[in-house]
């Protein structure tokens, strides 16, 4: 039942990539109306999404659960990073492996990871991927920013702390703990902007893939080597994992999701402030983000056919 859901939520997503891949092309969603999308999307749409989905009833139990969303995610992480690391041992190039470094321990988590879930399990799911991306943040701007920083500086905790989407969250929790009573309208309000996100996002994924010419992504075979451990491999260990813990079945799936999302698309961007494979930064995520389309139901199925679900 859960596979079905899942194929018929990528499909949609699918759907709405190509129609910005096709607005992209005919240039109407261009570059500066696309950076006005992702403005909107992560100031707008997701934290918004982030704070209805913990606008529920507060109970003890829910918040035990989603500390233990917070830990599993959080030595997920680790793990994978000590892997990451002893596989990459043999790359020679440099630049081209701090990319990798990147890419294969951290997840395009509140970009693409928020609208999946909401995709696929609603509020509740959102809420539980509300508590992952807490675990995220902590790698991001802590061993995230080392590849590439030689210190952390306060700019860099302050980005970690008071991103838009973290702040969302520790509104979220706010009002979960405190029982919160948002008025009927604040409700439909905040619903109405956080139903934005997930096309929102897909549109934004397809505008930038279409601004790629799609015949240079094939010619590189550490982009295969890259977009295989991060989609495939790694979230091959998260089924293992699944497959020993007994959780509930929705954090399962969202434990899977972030685990199986394509790496984060500012890869791009902090190769390129600091000199490095651009190019390659670029291919990695826009082959990965294509290909997770496909990688995020076949974890499902796996995960199906293993008896996590």
């Amino acid at each position: 039942m859960i596979l079905t859901t899942v194929v018929n939520s990528v499909l949609i997503m699918g759907f709405l990539i190509a129609v910005g891949f096709f607005l992209s092309k005919k240039g109407i969603v261009t570059h500066e109306v696309e950076r006005a999308f992702t403005y909107m999307l992560m100031n707008i749409a997701i934290p918004a999404l982030v704070v209805k989905a913990f606008n529920i009833e507060y109970s003890p139990e829910k918040m035990e659960l989603g500390i233990k969303v917070i830990l599993v995610g959080f030595f997920y992480i680790l793990a994978v990073l000590i892997i990451n690391t002893l596989l990459l041992k043999r790359v020679g190039n440099e630049d081209k492996k701090k990319i990798l470094k990147y890419t294969g321990v951290l997840t395009n988590a509140g970009f693409m990871g928020f609208p999946v879930v909401y995709q696929i399990y609603g509020n509740e799911g959102t809420f539980f991927a509300s508590m992952y991306y807490i675990a995220v943040m902590i790698f991001m701007w802590t061993y995230g920013m080392s590849i590439f920083y030689d210190k952390i500086g306060k700019e860099e905790m302050r980005q970690m702390l008071f991103n838009p989407n973290m702040v969302s969250v520790y509104i979220g929790i706010f009002i979960f703990v405190f029982s919160v009573d948002i008025p009927d309208l604040g409700e439909r309000m905040i619903d109405s902007v956080g139903a934005i996100t997930t096309p929102l996002a897909m549109f934004i994924i397809g505008a930038r893939i279409g601004r790629v010419s799609i015949s240079t992504l094939l010619k590189d075979n550490l982009v295969y080597a890259g977009t295989f451990l991060r989609l495939i491999f790694y979230p091959a260990i998260m089924v293992a994992v699944l497959y020993f813990l007994e959780l509930d079945p929705v954090i399962e799936g969202v434990c899977l999701v972030y685990s199986a999302l394509p790496p984060p698309a500012i890869t791009v961007v902090i190769a390129s402030r600091f000199d490095g494979e651009v190019d390659f930064a670029s291919k990695i995520v826009v082959v990965s983000h294509i290909g997770s389309l496909a990688t995020i139901p076949l974890m499902f199925a796996f995960c199906e056919l293993m008896g996590v679900f």
